[in-house]
């Protein structure tokens, strides 16, 4: 059936390889399908192996893994659909979330430094970039191991979308806050100087 489907590429390459295989019918099913699916290459070899016994069986095995099949890929969907909401949730806190912490976090220490005497911000702000690269190679690898693109090309999409946007984020959510955080303590030290002066 896979070579009568027309311009199918698995079918042209199911034909080569039949055409090549010199009697070796199983073992040209499995080099011409293995690259697309182990799981179909390995089970057109058992009904294949079964035809040879009785037809009648191997078409009974044929309908019983064409049902498994497609159970498998239902159930992969249903656990897919059931941990979108938890992986856009891990998306949003490695790209959003996390980095507006943090960098109200740094805002808020860049002042208590200054009165103390001790400038950590310099230090403190490479830290906490490193951190959120680490935490978006973690969230697109765990991220990709749940879903469909599971494959190194979709973890590094991932982590090339997240981590510029996370530290995109964190520069200008710290730089904004420490801006509105340092007029904010202006303003209350000339209040309070006209306060005391009065």
């Amino acid at each position: 059936s896979l070579r009568c489907r027309k311009g199918s590429t698995v079918g042209m390459s199911v034909s080569r390889e039949l055409a090549l295989c010199r009697g070796d019918v199983g073992g040209a099913l499995q080099r011409s399908l293995e690259p697309v699916s182990e799981e179909m290459s390995s089970a057109m070899v058992n009904v294949f192996r079964c035809s040879e016994e009785d037809l009648t069986d191997a078409g009974r095995l044929a309908v019983t893994l064409g049902r498994q099949f497609q159970n498998i890929d239902s159930t992969r969907k249903g656990l897919e659909l059931k941990l979108k909401s938890m992986t856009d949730m891990m998306v949003g806190t490695s790209m959003l979330f996390a980095p507006l912490v943090l960098g109200l976090s740094l805002s808020m220490l860049e002042p208590l430094s200054g009165m103390s005497g001790y400038d950590v911000s310099g230090a403190t702000e490479e830290v906490l970039g490193l951190y959120l690269v680490e935490l978006s190679a973690l969230i697109s690898v765990l991220t990709c191991s749940l879903g469909t693109d599971g494959g190194v090309r979709g973890m590094l999409f991932r982590f090339c979308l997240m981590c510029p946007v996370s530290l995109l984020a964190f520069s200008i959510c710290s730089s904004v806050f420490a801006a509105a955080l340092s007029v904010r303590c202006a303003y209350l030290l000339c209040s309070s100087a006209s306060f005391i002066s009065s």
